[in-house]
């Protein structure tokens, strides 16, 4: 059980004069606490002389102008988006007519550069045998999610050739669905593009689309004919 309050322990109510000796005693108070200005009821002063009510609709109003900016940031990054998400759409839609491997990788290439500004992609199909002279790369699909960061070029020879000297950051893709086997890589020369705190998620549902679309090719031509 607690012990009683003293009376003498209570704060004692603040008067107006006390307030009043310590505004004059501190005249930037506002400056420093604009937020209470927001909550003060406040009248004009005299003519001639600067209210507190003035300096408060001043605040209001930048405040309303900051929200304004708010609000139109906002829309622009909606708009943005929308605009993203028409562009992703229609590669989904182009990449779904491709019947190869070929055809795919070309599509897909065109559509990143467009669609994510990406400088380099790269995209191999990984046999059993190739796994096994690629630790890095059968770790991913091992793991099955992106990995972004810096690799050596050796890692990144089987994906981008004479040109994985030249990476300085990357983000690979697994490729993984009932046999097939595969990388996709993006590539910049900008070490900080694909660091690795990049969000992989969207990566992670496009290497798994990709993957299906290949091997969708794969039972077409199993299928076809001449097979």
């Amino acid at each position: 059980m607690n012990p009683p309050v003293e009376p003498n322990a209570l704060p004692s109510p603040v008067d107006a004069d006390e307030i009043s000796r310590y505004l004059r005693s501190n005249p930037d108070f506002f400056n420093q606490h604009p937020e209470v200005l927001g909550e003060l009821s406040l009248s004009h002063a005299p003519a001639g002389t600067s209210s507190l009510l003035e300096h408060q609709i001043r605040l209001l109003r930048e405040q309303s102008i900051q929200q304004r900016t708010r609000l139109d940031q906002l829309i622009a990054i909606a708009q943005q988006n929308e605009e993203l998400h028409q562009r992703v759409q229609q590669l989904i839609l182009d990449l779904l007519l491709c019947r190869s491997d070929a055809e795919l990788f070309e599509q897909l290439q065109a559509g990143m550069e467009q669609t994510f500004r990406v400088e380099q992609l790269g995209c191999c199909r990984l046999s059993p045998q190739q796994l096994a002279a690629e630790p890095l790369l059968h770790k991913l699909l091992q793991e099955g999610q992106p990995r972004c960061g810096r690799f050596s070029a050796e890692q990144l020879q089987p994906l981008f050739g004479e040109q994985a000297s030249r990476v300085a950051s990357a983000v690979l893709i697994p490729l993984s669905d009932d046999g097939v086997k595969g990388v996709l890589g993006m590539a910049s020369g900008d070490e900080q593009r694909y660091h690795p705190g990049v969000a992989t998620d969207y990566l992670a549902r496009l290497g798994a689309f990709i993957a299906r679309l290949m091997r969708r090719n794969d039972r077409d031509r199993e299928s076809a004919p001449d097979a």
